[in-house]
C-alpha cells in the first residue's frame, strides 16, 4: 500500500516548512486544527446527507495541509469511494495565530500586527 507524505516547501529558503514555522510559538496548533475540523465539517457536502460518509469523516484525520492564497486547506487522505475531502480555514480565521515573520505572511496584510514570534 502506498503511503502519502504531504509537505510544504519554501523555495526561497530551500527548506521544508512545518506548522510551527507559521504559528506563534505559544500556540498549540495541532489541537486547534482538530477543533477547527470538527467545527467546519459542514463544508463537506455529504456530511449531513450520507450516514456512511459521516462515519468515515468523523474517523478521518484531516492532516494533509495545503497553504493556499485563500487560506489553509486541511485535506483527508484518499478514500476509494469518497475521494479526497477538504476543509478550508480562511485567512481571517487563521490570522490571529500566525507569526508575522512566517513564510506565508506575504499572503496577508500583517503590517497591523506588532512583531510576534
Amino acid at each position: 500500500m502506498c503511503q502519502e507524505e504531504p509537505f510544504n516547501f519554501d523555495l526561497k529558503k530551500n527548506k521544508e516548512l512545518e506548522l510551527k514555522d507559521f504559528f506563534l510559538t505559544s500556540f498549540i496548533v495541532n489541537a486547534w486544527l482538530k477543533a477547527q475540523v470538527l467545527k467546519n465539517k459542514d463544508q463537506l457536502t455529504l456530511y449531513d446527507k450520507d450516514v456512511e460518509f459521516k462515519k468515515w469523516a468523523d474517523s478521518t484525520d484531516f492532516s494533509f495541509i495545503t497553504i493556499r492564497r485563500d487560506g489553509i486547506l486541511l485535506n483527508s487522505s484518499f478514500h476509494p469511494i469518497y475521494g479526497r475531502q477538504a476543509i478550508l480555514l480562511d485567512w481571517n480565521t487563521v490570522k490571529p495565530y500566525l507569526r508575522n515573520d512566517s513564510a506565508i505572511s506575504h499572503l496577508l496584510d500583517l503590517d497591523s500586527f506588532s512583531p510576534r514570534k
